[in-house]
């Protein structure tokens, strides 16, 4: 029993970490990692934090990342992601805007600026764009790249009106 009761103090009086805090040493140390590891690898990198609900800290990293690395298409679409998980929509289209592909041609199989698009369109409300663009990843669904893609942004166009957070429930 006063083991039991021990521990419970011990407990008790352990602060808690918040998992949302962000050290410099931990920013710097995440700075030198790869963009593989950085940007694509679970559980490493800007992912734990926005996994854990941390949007704000993920975009912090990922800004400081771009900023000393330079401009990098995948992070710039995840920055966008992340600015609509927190509302802020005017970011989240800029950032989409460079992630767009400069030299995407028609012929390509992965349909990354439709799909870029499809979240411009889902941010400025047109439906009508927004269906243009499924309609072209639809065209190359056989690809599992843009058979992904589609169902996000059918999902998009069919909750055109409502939050990407509450999207994102619907993507879980």
């Amino acid at each position: 029993m006063y083991r039991l009761i021990v521990l419970l103090l011990i407990f008790l009086y352990v602060p808690v970490i918040n998992a949302c805090e962000l050290s410099p040493n931990k920013a710097q140390e995440l700075m030198q990692l790869s963009l593989e590891k950085f940007d694509y690898t679970p559980n490493d990198g800007w992912r734990p934090y926005s996994e854990s609900g941390c949007n704000e800290v993920a975009i912090k990293l990922i800004a400081m990342y771009i900023k000393e690395h330079g401009e990098v298409k995948s992070l710039s679409f995840h920055l966008g992601q992340l600015y609509l998980r927190v509302n802020q929509y005017d970011s989240a289209k800029e950032s989409f805007k460079k992630s767009l592909s400069k030299t995407q041609k028609e012929t390509d199989i992965l349909k990354w600026n439709e799909f870029v698009y499809s979240y411009i369109y889902y941010i400025e409300k047109d439906s009508k764009k927004l269906q243009k663009q499924i309609e072209v990843i639809e065209a190359g669904s056989d690809f599992w790249g843009n058979k992904a893609n589609l169902k996000v942004a059918n999902l998009l166009l069919k909750n055109i009106n409502n939050l990407y957070a509450d999207i994102l429930k619907l993507m879980e």
